[in-house]
């Protein structure tokens, strides 16, 4: 309680109160917990929730990167719908909201996002590899195949980010290049190559 005494020129005494209250912003939530591994051929949507904290007005939730989907949430409760486009890396965290203001993130939940329909490594017609594998940012990539096709592929990143690639490559070649990444942070990369029939995936994974 503050108070505030006052005497003014004719010497009347004034006296007024103000209550005033202390809180704290709130305290960080938990990890969300959920599915880390997402087929988005599978399904579309997947639920996931962190603890509840008391004396908490809100919840927000953030999804990264955003192209990856939508998220909506009633307070510790959040839904994503999946991007069926992206592939790759998402992370996932949540913080709380009181009359103070926001509280801090959680620590991230790393989601893995893929798309297995038609997905196919390797098979008698189609090979590829990557080594080494893990590497310092510094691979081999080999692509063979005895298809009557061309093919193309991409490297992106957790963001879903092209970091190279190439279109209308002979299927009935043996595709060979370096490639030099070791600027990149480590993380997990995604090599995704498409022919006229399927889709084939790689994951490459950079460590320093």
């Amino acid at each position: 309680i503050l108070t505030l005494n006052i005497v003014d020129n004719n010497d009347e005494e004034f006296s007024d109160d103000m209550l005033l209250t202390f809180m704290y912003g709130p305290a960080a939530p938990d990890t969300p917990v959920g599915e880390e591994y997402v087929d988005v051929f599978k399904v579309s949507e997947t639920s996931y929730n962190t603890n509840l904290i008391e004396e908490t007005s809100g919840y927000e939730w953030e999804l990264l990167p955003a192209e990856a989907g939508e998220i909506m949430w009633i307070l510790n409760d959040a839904t994503v719908y999946w991007n069926p486009d992206f592939l790759g890396d998402a992370t996932l965290k949540a913080r709380a909201l009181n009359d103070c203001g926001d509280g801090d993130y959680s620590d991230e939940l790393n989601i893995f996002v893929d798309n297995t329909v038609g997905i196919v490594n390797n098979d008698e017609n189609f090979k590829v590899s990557v080594s080494p594998n893990p590497n310092n940012g510094e691979f081999k990539l080999e692509i063979s195949s005895n298809e009557n096709s061309s093919f193309s592929f991409k490297i992106i990143n957790y963001q879903g980010v092209e970091m190279a690639g190439q279109k209308d490559v002979s299927a009935q070649s043996n595709y060979s290049q370096n490639f030099d990444f070791s600027e990149l942070p480590s993380g997990i990369y995604l090599i995704s190559i498409k022919s006229e029939n399927r889709i084939y995936s790689k994951k490459v994974l950079i460590t320093k």
